[in-house]
């Protein structure tokens, strides 16, 4: 609702859900197309470490005692994996990730987002010091940045991404970028912790976060 409201009217929305949604604009489309995924997800369902509920040597203590580690969920985030490549397929452009729970709450001006991305590179992202990037956006130059989206796909459908020391997408898209050789754009080469309001994202967008959606907006927001 929030993209219909705010963003500009040449801007495709394509959605991707496990069931059927109603739009007020854009293209509704189901996971369960996507080549792949559902065998990865029924490869690994019944799994506790692959959904996060097997205590590893890796597992912090506030994570033993939860009983789940979001880091080892990779049931749960494969599917950030397999979305953009098959989105992808056939365009030509800048295509733009976000996450269901990002919220517009300002007009998209035309030619802001793709402003966020410089000619010299194929994908824009927000990057942290010391931690994995925040992958709520992620902002591609196509076909340039296929590789990129081919290598995150892959991590999953291989079952790859169980030989690294963490399992979840945004683990799995540092390495795929990582990997690429490509040149990527870091929208905030020293951010920490809720990364969002430290780019421009954050002057017309909010990623409601874990606590953050009960609140319907981001405490780090002014």
């Amino acid at each position: 609702e929030s993209f219909h409201k705010h963003w500009p009217v040449c801007v495709k929305l394509i959605t991707y859900t496990e069931e059927p949604v109603e739009l007020p604009r854009g293209e509704c489309r189901s996971l369960w197309d996507i080549p792949g995924a559902r065998e990865f997800i029924d490869r690994h369902k019944d799994r506790p470490a692959a959904n996060g509920r097997k205590p590893g040597p890796k597992w912090k203590p506030n994570a033993i005692r939860a009983g789940y580690n979001w880091r080892f969920d990779a049931v749960k985030f494969c599917r950030q994996g397999f979305i953009p490549l098959h989105a992808a397929q056939g365009l030509s452009g800048l295509m733009c990730w976000l996450d269901a729970d990002v919220v517009t709450f300002k007009d998209v001006a035309p030619g802001q987002v793709e402003s966020l991305l410089p000619a010299s590179a194929c994908a824009a992202y927000l990057g942290r010091v010391r931690m994995h990037s925040e992958i709520g956006f992620q902002l591609y130059r196509l076909p340039e940045a296929m590789p990129i989206l081919q290598r995150f796909r892959d991590l999953f459908a291989t079952d790859e991404i169980f030989n690294y020391p963490e399992w979840h997408s945004a683990y799995a898209w540092d390495i795929a970028r990582e990997h690429s050789g490509l040149r990527c754009h870091n929208l905030t080469p020293n951010g920490t912790g809720h990364v969002w309001f430290q780019s421009q994202l954050g002057t017309f967008c909010d990623h409601l976060k874990g606590k953050r959606k009960a609140l319907a907006a981001s405490h780090e927001r002014r």
